[in-house]
C-alpha cells in the first residue's frame, strides 16, 4: 500500500483542513499527521480507493475515506481519540508526570 499522493489528497481537502485545525495535531508532510510527537494518521492509496490509517494502541486501523460520510466518520474517530488521549511530556529523569490533551506544556493545570 503506497502513501496517498497529491491526486488522492486533493480529494480530501475539507478533511485535511479539519485535521490541521485540531489542537496538537501537526502535519509532518502532506497526508501524514503526528500528535504529541508520535505518528497519528497517514493516508494511503490502493485498489479500493483512499484509506486513512489511524493509530490504534500499538497498531494501526484502516478506514475508507472515499465519501464525505466516510471522511466525517474518520474525523470523529480522530477527535474522540484526542479527547481521551494522554500525551506524555518529555520528562526529566525521575519525573513521572504526564499532561492531558489541551494542557499546555510546562503547566500542571
Amino acid at each position: 500500500m503506497k502513501h496517498a499522493g497529491p491526486a488522492e489528497l486533493s480529494q480530501l481537502h475539507d478533511l485535511l483542513n479539519n485535521l490541521r485545525a485540531l489542537p496538537g495535531v501537526e502535519e509532518m508532510i502532506p497526508g501524514t499527521y503526528h500528535h504529541g510527537g508520535a505518528a497519528l494518521l497517514t493516508f494511503h492509496a490502493g485498489t479500493a480507493g483512499t484509506t486513512g490509517r489511524l493509530r490504534a494502541g500499538k497498531g494501526w486501523k484502516s478506514y475508507p475515506v472515499n465519501s464525505p460520510e466516510e471522511q466525517t466518520a474518520l474525523l470523529e474517530r480522530v477527535r474522540a481519540g484526542l479527547d481521551t488521549a494522554k500525551v506524555a511530556e518529555p520528562k526529566p529523569p525521575g519525573d513521572s508526570s504526564t499532561i492531558t490533551h489541551g494542557q499546555k506544556l510546562g503547566t500542571r493545570e
